[in-house]
């Protein structure tokens, strides 16, 4: 790794085997790195520090600042590592590394008085009337009110607490996600018990020791048991399962994390975590957030409500509604695969028959090159931690300048990762004599596996989620900043869905994805009444999928709303009761104790609508040029990608729109 680096300490990934190198091989490897980052860190913060107050200016100060990413972008490696990786030994290894540096950076980075004092002399004097860029200038207005924010303007003892908090806070939430992705929860059933699962699905599960299939709580499994079985028993056994994964244990954790995070908010002077938490964000204060999801739920609980009577107006042969006329949570996936057959005559595995993972994922890819007028090629790593996972380069159609690499990890095993994300790697940085560093991240999806006679087929949801996924990585790919702090997706949190969420919508488009697919044995396309009816299908249950986004939003601000205690199980139920009054809750299952959500984006999840809300606004923008167009491709990179966190988000979305942003193209879309 070392021999990448520039004399700024920069890595410039140049060819397969380099990007390879991104990722630790052994435990030790991950030691050294850890250890060489650490003295590295510690070098550019002490001169920085010992800089004369005359010879302060944006070199000495801000790009020397600015060096400090090519070493700690490791956390992003390890945050993978602890995910992703099969080998136990690395796990806890990248684990251990991940405490120890975030700790240092915490302690010498984040909470160094001396570091502060440095950057606030450097402010009011030479900073104010030097000539900066104005992506100079905002990265030092960002950094004073983050270095106030951590407390660094307070008094030693205090500030010393906020130092403990935050370290006790760091270790919690790893100690959650470690407990969800290590979870090992599965039900075991008889084959008759899966009655309705394909065949194809069933060959590719393992049985237990006295021959029962083992049914473990990832989502493809959770996706064929709770929309197809026909057994509801076994609905009932795996949601309840599905429902408490990582319950006992996270229930303390979360308890703990709460507690830790409303006496550091308190610390910092303010009145709860969620108004430290969005402090800096867009929506800027805990109250616009809910004043934002309160709007959507007076739209959208009507409409859900709507939704359901028509859902449930003829059931499936064996289901039936509780005495008070609510659904079991068992059952909701098997009725809206019911509906859907009946209504639209659509079965979602016949749909899936049209989208083999593969040539999806390059029809996909198809799209992005145009649209971004790049290459994406696949390319041949030197090491990956798992056979299956494969490596896309990416490049510049029209200069043919390397942008990227992006490994692909798309299928489920033990202890990895449940969800979809992308996992940040090195930063995408454009050097001052204009030279561009590319980027190197990980996309993880947990799809479905080839069978030896039938190829992995991708649920419509499921290429959406790619879609969305990939989406992440090309804006960390093409948002290479002359300040590698401010690169790809190190922006605003309730700001960094919208790219993706957005790209979305190119999956709502007829041309689009009838050009996208291809029927696995036949090669068609599919055909135009059957997309017709997809097409037409997603129009229904946005009511129910907007509330459900706003019960989950709610939830998080209110845990981290006012008070170091809460009853977490209370607060979910009166959410959902209050949002979702045709639900039953299963008070037997604890869904807080598995949203991993919690952690990272903690009081902020109500950033997934809020982005989603001014996405519309940008695709619509879009749509009218046309969606494969290059030209306003190219404006889109120029204004909002290709920025990264360098300006503020308002200010990007102005620059791509010509106007202040509105949620007219949303609310229209969905009929609300």
């Amino acid at each position: 790794m070392e021999q990448l680096r520039d004399k700024f300490g920069h890595i410039k990934v140049t060819n397969a085997h380099e990007a390879s190198l991104a990722y630790p091989r052994t435990p030790q490897e991950i030691e050294k790195r850890t250890e060489d980052s650490i003295k590295n860190i510690q070098k550019i913060v002490d001169d920085i520090i010992a800089v004369p107050a005359n010879q302060q200016n944006k070199h000495t100060m801000i790009y020397a600042f600015d060096c400090l990413d090519g070493y700690t972008f490791e956390l992003g490696i390890f945050e993978f590592i602890q995910n992703g990786f099969p080998d136990e030994k690395m796990r806890e290894s990248a684990s251990e590394a991940s405490t120890k540096l975030r700790d240092f950076i915490t302690d010498h980075v984040d909470m160094n008085v001396h570091l502060y004092e440095a950057f606030k002399k450097y402010y009011e004097g030479n900073a104010a009337t030097e000539d900066l860029l104005p992506e100079e200038r905002y990265f030092l207005d960002e950094l004073m009110k983050d270095f106030k924010r951590s407390g660094l303007n307070l008094p030693e003892a205090e500030r010393l607490k906020v130092v403990e908090l935050s370290k006790k806070m760091n270790q919690i939430g790893q100690d959650f996600s470690r407990n969800i992705s290590e979870d090992s929860t599965t039900v075991s059933v008889k084959k008759e018990e899966l009655a309705g699962v394909s065949d194809e699905f069933i060959a590719g599960m393992t049985k237990d020791d006295t021959g029962l299939y083992v049914l473990h709580t990832d989502y493809p499994t959770q996706t064929m048991i709770s929309n197809y079985c026909t057994v509801q028993e076994t609905r009932k056994k795996f949601s309840k399962a599905f429902g408490n994964r990582a319950y006992p244990k996270n229930k303390e954790v979360l308890d703990q994390l709460i507690q830790v995070r409303d006496e550091l908010a308190k610390v910092l002077g303010f009145e709860s975590y969620a108004a430290l938490d969005l402090d800096d964000q867009m929506i800027k204060t805990a109250a616009h957030a809910w004043e934002f999801e309160h709007d959507l739920e007076k739209r959208a609980i009507e409409k859900a409500q709507q939704e359901f009577n028509m859902l449930t107006a003829e059931l499936p042969e064996g289901v039936a509604l509780s005495p008070e006329g609510k659904m079991y949570p068992w059952d909701g996936g098997y009725i809206s695969t019911y509906f859907k057959k009946q209504k639209y005559d659509i079965d979602e595995r016949v749909l899936a028959e049209y989208f083999p993972m593969e040539k999806t994922v390059d029809g996909l890819m198809h799209i992005y090159q145009q649209f971004f007028s790049i290459i994406i090629e696949y390319a041949q790593p030197s090491y990956t931690w798992h056979p299956d996972v494969k490596l896309l380069k990416i490049s510049d159609a029209n200069t043919k300048q390397i942008l990227g690499y992006v490994f692909l990890d798309m299928y489920p095993r033990p202890k990895k990762y449940g969800h979809a994300a992308q996992f940040s790697g090195i930063t995408a940085y454009k050097a001052q004599d204009g030279s561009y560093y590319p980027g190197v991240v990980t996309v993880v999806c947990n799809f479905t596996k080839s069978t030896e006679t039938k190829p992995s087929l991708l649920k419509y949801n499921e290429v959406q989620t790619f879609f969305h996924e990939f989406g992440h990585a090309l804006h960390s790919i093409l948002g290479g900043t002359r300040l590698a702090c401010q690169a790809g997706t190190n922006v605003k949190s309730d700001f960094v869905e919208l790219p993706s969420q957005m790209l979305e919508s190119w999956l709502e488009d007829k041309e689009i994805v009838k050009n996208l697919s291809c029927h696995y044995q036949t090669g068609e396309k599919m055909p135009d009444v059957l997309l017709d009816k997809k097409l037409e299908l997603l129009k229904f249950g946005v009511g129910m999928q907007t509330v459900g986004q706003v019960t989950y939003g709610m939830l998080c601000l209110d845990y981290y709303g006012p008070g170091a205690h809460k009853d977490t199980d209370a607060i979910r139920m009166q959410y959902v009761e209050r949002l979702m009054p045709y639900a039953v809750i299963d008070k037997d299952t604890h869904m807080q104790c598995s949203f991993g959500h919690l952690v990272g984006y903690a009081a902020k999840y109500y950033g997934y609508m809020w982005s989603d809300v001014l996405g519309q606004d940008v695709f619509a923008q879009i749509e009218k040029v046309g969606l494969l167009n290059p030209v306003v491709g190219k404006k889109y990179v120029d204004c909002i990608l290709g920025k990264g966190g360098s300006k503020d988000p308002n200010e990007l979305l102005v620059d791509f729109l010509g106007r202040q942003p509105n949620s007219d193209a949303f609310f229209k879309k969905m009929g609300l």
